[in-house]
């Protein structure tokens, strides 16, 4: 055998133990690494939304800033924007071809332009049935005697969140191609309600609601149709909003209350976490599009001035609108676009390059007072249960306009024989100084 071989004296010596600080600090390290791992690996591209500040304490806090992050997670599961344009008309009326202008120059032209769009027109019977078909039998009663503009707000909503696609009112004016607006990667659209082209004042903002373009299950739709039942039922059970909606601004009664007023509450809370009231100062109103232009191409959004600029009409100079040419020298439109009604001249063809202000004012004036003939033309059209022939049509459209006539007549009769009365006083200070 062979001698065992010699052990020198350090090898001898016990070995000590790793001592327990170094342990954990290892454990910890090691801990840290893998998550980091992790966080690496299932990290998406709307991890870093909403990291940078707005200036408004509210958008600013971490729970609006997680708010927003969810929002975005949840959009991009959902599915595109299906190729539906959904419209309600107390009775079905054809669309492609529709001679009233109101149709023609909206979702006619909508339809005529977006020929692969389906176009779904649904009357009052048709709202009812969706709502029955969504609503609990409690909540279907309280909405079945309410008056129509309060149906149609909840029925839209209850279309974007179960069906999805476009939903637009009646007077909304179009021009444009959904696919090249919308994008691949859009889901939703929110545009923002600023006032109208032609009117006066400060500048409103607000969610809007008459134009709604969603992929089917937004949590928008989600909360606004929750939000909306739930006051319904608590305006018919106890007479008054909860104290939460009351500070928003809520009211029970009136028709604008559980629709565009709702609307905003319910989208700002998906959105943001927490309600915001509308018309909100001017720093908010920079902070809520910052966080909507961080969630791009997800969400698209414009400040619109109904009826010209808005996301569905965007005027080219020398197109005609409900008969109004838009300033500039013409440009042709999309092919196969067929021009709005009227629209067989060009009236601007000698207008110099740029329209100046003046000129766009003078036509978006032009086109909401047309906008309005347009208006009662189809109200005529809907009030009977035959079709009406155009002149038939035409002759309602010309006493409405004469009735509204004379109830501004009969208001100013009153301080017109008062004026009448004091003629003779009149006629002597004018004879006293000519120029006064």
């Amino acid at each position: 055998r062979e001698a065992p071989m010699a052990v020198p004296d350090w090898a001898r010596e016990s070995r000590q133990p790793i001592p327990r600080w170094l342990l954990l600090t290892l454990a910890l390290g090691a801990a840290l690494t893998a998550g980091a791992l992790l966080r690496f690996i299932l990290r998406d591209e709307w991890s870093a939304l909403a990291t940078a500040d707005t200036g408004d304490a509210v958008l600013d806090a971490p729970r609006a800033r997680a708010a927003v992050r969810v929002f975005a997670r949840a959009l991009a599961a959902l599915g595109p924007i299906p190729e539906l344009v959904h419209v309600t008309f107390p009775r079905k009326l054809p669309v492609a071809n529709s001679s009233l202008a109101l149709i023609h120059d909206g979702v006619g032209s909508l339809a005529r332009l977006n020929p692969a769009w389906q176009v779904r027109v649904h009357d009052d019977k048709d709202v009812l049935e969706e709502l029955r078909s969504a609503l609990a039998p409690a909540d279907f009663a309280l909405v079945q005697g309410a008056h129509p503009v309060e149906r149609t707000d909840l029925w839209r909503l209850v279309v974007m969140l179960r069906t999805g696609g476009v939903y637009l009112d009646v007077d909304r004016l179009a021009n444009v191609r959904l696919d090249e607006t919308l994008g691949p990667r859009a889901r939703c659209v929110l545009p923002i309600f600023t006032g109208f082209a032609a009117g006066r004042g400060p500048r409103l903002f607000d969610f809007a609601q008459d134009l709604m373009i969603s992929s089917p299950g937004n949590p928008i739709f989600r909360e606004a149709v929750a939000m909306n039942v739930r006051r319904r039922r608590a305006c018919r059970e106890q007479g008054a909003p909860a104290a939460e909606d009351s500070a928003l601004g809520f009211r029970c009664g009136g028709v604008g209350g559980l629709g565009p007023t709702t609307y905003m509450h319910a989208a700002s809370r998906a959105l943001f976490g927490e309600s915001l009231p509308s018309n909100p100062p001017p720093a908010r109103r920079r902070a809520v599009l910052q966080r909507l232009r961080e969630l791009h191409p997800l969400v698209l959004t414009q400040a619109e001035l109904p009826p010209t600029e808005t996301f569905l009409l965007r005027p080219r100079p020398g197109e005609v609108i409900l008969g109004v040419p838009w300033p500039g020298p013409a440009r042709p439109g999309p092919e196969g676009s067929g021009g709005l009604s009227g629209s067989g001249g060009n009236a601007t063809a000698g207008l110099a390059k740029g329209p100046s202000k003046r000129l766009r004012a003078k036509a978006r004036e032009d086109i909401t007072l047309a906008l309005a003939r347009a208006k009662r033309e189809f109200y005529c059209a809907q009030g009977v249960r035959t079709v009406w022939t155009g002149e038939q049509v035409a002759k309602c459209a010309r006493g409405q306009l004469d009735a509204a006539a004379d109830s501004v007549r009969r208001k100013l009769a009153g301080p017109r024989r008062a004026l009448a009365a004091s003629g003779d006083g009149l006629r002597e200070s004018r004879a006293e100084s000519p120029n006064r």
